[in-house]
């Protein structure tokens, strides 16, 4: 998928592009970061298996639960970004 920038700049009509610019200067300037999460670990075998069998485990657990807390949260700040309507 090309960039936004990238998109933006085909655009034919200068005005519409100057204003497309405007709207969407903080996403082209700044484009979202990768995700932070990590894989969730799981261990444990019978009737323990994919379970967060050791401190370790649920304390990765933990971290890539946060994790994904800051990727939603950033991801809804994008969202509401792109959906704020100027008048």
């Amino acid at each position: 998928m090309a960039s936004l920038s990238t998109n933006i700049s085909k655009v034919n009509d200068t005005l519409l592009r100057n204003i497309l610019s405007a709207m969407f200067n903080d996403l082209i300037a700044a484009p979202p970061a990768a995700t932070t999460s990590l894989a969730a670990p799981a261990g444990g075998t019978g009737a323990a298996a994919g379970g967060w069998d050791t401190a370790a485990n649920r304390d990765l657990a933990i971290a890539s639960i946060n994790a994904l807390r800051t990727d939603v949260a950033a991801l809804r700040a994008t969202v509401a970004l792109l959906t704020k309507t100027t008048v």
